[in-house]
């Protein structure tokens, strides 16, 4: 599968490497920073070099951007005590956004197959509304024809087309988008004809290895739990993953408190609840991540191969009972013309 070429092609991430060369805390900081191209990390990796160079510890330093930084990035930095540890984790984080932005690329490039598909029929049905209709509607009136209950609903319906294509593609951009732009949609996104599962899939399996990546660090969950919800891109999933994090820090088990929610997969809380009782979570949710990636990636080739085929068929197929019900009366006209 891609994923698991991905995984085998990996190359370490440059913050990994200075880590692994044992470059001061600034430089491996300064190139986690370049690697996940975060705007946010960026600000808090200055302030953090600025303390740094005061001469103030690491663990004071953290503490004076505290509420500033990212939480996960002073967990992280805190967890992360040694040079083996600060090179895993950095290495992680960038795989897990590379692997991300893959993801949504691929999606993203499937976006654009229905938003083509309905300009096309915008196009259409402009040129059929008001440069053909016209004519046919002035052969109508000049031969005095009956019209077929087809071709009327053409000629009442047509001159609609346009406009109800134009809502279908702002309503179309509306629901991808809005969650990218606005934080809200997420549900309505993810129940999509087979393009929600994608969206769901890939929200799914970063959720979990981004869990596992704070768990293996042995970060205590309620905290992993709460960072994890910082960095995921789906903000409706985040905010369900916090929610997770503060029953957690109650004592609730983590199988029972995602199970109270409807945002996570009901595989994905199996298998949590199993790691858990078995002291294997951050395993079990590396494997959850790899069983969305496979499902994702399945999921893609359904849509490959159906997609335009359908697609193509049902335009063609509208197009060609437009064009019949609108020759049907001059059909009938020149039959009874050689009768």
């Amino acid at each position: 599968m891609d994923h698991q070429q991905e995984k085998s092609n990996a190359i370490p991430s440059a913050a990994a490497i200075a880590s692994d060369e044992r470059m001061s805390i600034e430089v491996v900081l300064e190139a986690l920073a370049e690697d996940l191209d975060d705007r946010q990390l960026r600000e808090a990796v200055d302030r953090l070099k600025q303390e740094l160079a005061k001469g103030k510890s690491l663990d004071a330093a953290l503490e004076s951007i505290q509420g500033f930084a990212p939480r996960y990035l002073v967990g992280m930095l805190r967890a992360a005590t040694t040079s083996e540890q600060l090179s895993a984790v950095c290495n992680s984080f960038a795989q897990l956004r590379d692997s991300s932005e893959r993801a949504w690329r691929t999606l993203r490039s499937l976006l654009v197959y229905p938003l083509v598909m309905l300009i096309v029929l915008t196009a259409v049905s402009l040129l059929l509304s008001y440069v053909l209709l016209p004519h046919f509607e002035e052969m109508y009136t000049e031969f005095d024809l009956p019209l077929p209950a087809a071709t009327e609903s053409i000629l009442n319906g047509l001159p609609v087309m346009p406009w109800a294509m134009i809502v279908a593609m702002a309503a179309w951009l509306a629901v991808i988008l809005a969650p990218g732009i606005f934080g809200v949609g997420y549900s309505m996104r993810n129940s999509l004809p087979l393009l929600g599962r994608m969206f769901s899939s890939i929200s799914q399996q970063q959720l979990a290895a981004t869990l596992s990546s704070f768990v293996g660090l042995r970060i205590p969950l309620a905290a992993a739990l709460e960072y994890t919800g910082d960095l995921l891109d789906d903000r409706s999933l985040g905010r369900a993953t916090h929610r997770v994090a503060e029953q957690v820090e109650r004592g609730i088990s983590l199988e029972e408190a995602m199970a109270g929610s409807r945002a996570f997969d009901r595989s994905l809380t199996t298998i949590a609840g199993w790691g858990e009782r078995r002291s294997q979570l951050a395993s079990g949710l590396a494997l959850a991540a790899d069983m969305f990636a496979n499902r994702r990636q399945q999921r893609l080739v359904l849509i490959r191969r159906l997609v335009p085929p359908i697609a193509l068929v049902a335009v063609a197929s509208g197009i060609a009972a437009a064009a019949a019900a609108l020759m049907m009366p001059l059909v009938k006209l020149m039959g009874s013309l050689t009768g």
